[in-house]
């Protein structure tokens, strides 16, 4: 039997895959007390690396034998992936609480903190513009809704192993050619660790190799998909502002920022780029939701349910969610956080 690494963590990985292949994934999630698979996954073999037989005996599994050296897993808990990439502050686990918000009717679509993009990807408006502060996010896009078919050759030939993966990591982005650059991009977000985009302060990508040996690193049926959604998309980089310029009456405007902590003492900011969203930026975008109501926009924007948010907001409808946030390393840290969603839809308007 191949094993990937050695010794005991060897051991624990080949475990771990033989569990998942004889309870499946929702049992497991259950046993080990998570909602989330990954996690669920992740924390199963760390707890076989400490203590493998009290963890077999804890779960009671009977052990079954992968039928394949490193299964694949098309989507979590057998859904379809939405997004080609997974990112902070993804809205896939909401979608149900956020559709009932938007209007029947709208005219162009304007998402200028797009990340992965799961509210316009499951929309898929006919007109849109999509931006991002994020160049190498961006660069996906662009790649993807122009070249897809050689973005899946360069895809296809990356490994999910550490070696190739530090590897990867090291390369200089500006020195790659475009669908390369494209490329390496996703397939490090979608080996890293709890598919976290962050950078160091000379701006090199800096996220451990995650040992997500079910990854599926090229989706070919989601990145065709989201290819053809993106056609005739207008899609931009740099500040949120200025691409909401030609937002008018009658367009939807989605804003999704680093959330405001709801931590004690000062404030701080949940930022995975050198690029900070501080207090002034939290401000300034109030200001910002405020004038295109004026311009007659439809207007959603999600937040931290803070006592400072909901004051910058004041006088509009929200609603609360109850989400969870699995970039924590800690499993049971990754449920109960509640969110708000501001809004200017009223009863009775469309």
């Amino acid at each position: 039997m191949a094993l990937e690494g050695s010794g005991d963590e060897a051991l624990s990985l080949e475990l771990a895959r033989a569990i998942v292949g004889g309870l499946g994934e929702a049992e497991l999630c259950r046993r080990m007390g998570t909602r989330d698979p990954e996690a669920a996954c992740h924390d199963l073999t760390r707890s076989l690396r400490r203590d493998m037989s009290g963890t077999l005996n804890e779960l009671r599994v009977k052990l079954t034998t992968p039928t394949r050296a490193v299964p694949t897993r098309r989507t979590r808990r057998g859904r379809k992936a939405i997004s080609f990439i997974k990112w902070v502050g993804s809205k896939t686990s909401v979608l149900k609480e956020l559709r009932p918000l938007l209007p029947a009717r709208f005219n162009c679509y304007y998402e200028p903190m797009v990340g992965s993009g799961t509210l316009f990807f499951s929309t898929a408006p006919r007109r849109a513009v999509l931006c991002d502060l994020n160049g190498e996010l961006m660069h996906c896009y662009r790649v993807l809704r122009d070249r897809c078919p050689e973005l899946v050759k360069a895809l296809a030939l990356h490994e999910n192993s550490e070696e190739h993966f530090l590897e990867v990591r090291a390369q200089e982005p500006g020195e790659l050619e475009p669908v390369a650059r494209a490329a390496r991009t996703i397939y490090l977000n979608k080996t890293c660790f709890n598919g976290l985009y962050r950078v160091n302060s000379g701006g090199r990508f800096n996220v451990p190799f995650g040992r997500i040996w079910w990854a599926n690193v090229c989706d070919q049926e989601t990145l065709a998909r989201t290819s053809e959604q993106l056609r005739g998309v207008r899609l931009l980089n740099g500040d949120y502002a200025r691409a909401l310029e030609t937002a008018g009456a009658g367009d939807l405007v989605y804003l999704d920022p680093p959330y405001l902590s709801s931590g004690k003492g000062p404030a701080t900011f949940y930022a995975y780029q050198p690029h900070t969203f501080g207090e002034e930026e939290h401000q300034r975008l109030a200001q910002l939701f405020r004038e295109l109501d004026r311009r007659g926009c439809h207007l959603m924007l999600s937040n931290a349910d803070t006592e400072q948010v909901r004051a910058l907001y004041d006088g509009f409808p929200n609603k609360v969610l109850t989400t969870r946030r699995p970039v924590n390393c800690k499993a049971g840290k990754r449920e109960g956080w509640r969110e708000l969603i501001i809004h200017n839809r009223r009863e009775g308007t469309e």
